[in-house]
């Protein structure tokens, strides 16, 4: 079992690390949260169009980015639907519609997450 397997939609200690990290009264976290929760959609829906298109390839390498952005913020849940999504279009299988659901709704949670943890 991973740290994703938790159910934790954020890693503690990339987060805790982020936010000490200040600058002008905010945290590399805080700064770095709304752009990525905007690449994050941004990236879903480009997912979507290439699973539309068939294009193994596109959605791997979208996937890849969207995982390595939810690395450096700690989004455990995120990173690994995305892994899991590379691995299926690396075997040219198509994520199914409940994969995509729980990508967005690991986006969704981290998000909300983040926001509590960041008003503490």
């Amino acid at each position: 079992m991973n740290s994703s397997d938790t159910g934790e939609p954020i890693d503690m200690r990339v987060a805790e690390q982020l936010m000490s990290h200040k600058r002008m009264g905010q945290s590399a976290f805080e700064r770095l949260l709304p752009i990525f929760v905007d690449e994050a959609n941004l990236l879903v829906a480009q997912i979507r169009c290439a699973v539309a298109a068939t294009d193994y390839e596109g959605i791997r390498l979208t996937a890849h980015k969207l995982k390595g952005s939810a690395s450096v913020l700690g989004a455990l849940q995120v990173r690994a639907i995305t892994q899991c999504i590379m691995d299926d279009a690396s075997a040219e299988l198509h994520p199914n519609a409940e994969r995509l659901q729980s990508l967005e709704a690991a986006i969704v949670a981290f998000h909300k997450a983040a926001q509590q943890l960041i008003v503490r």
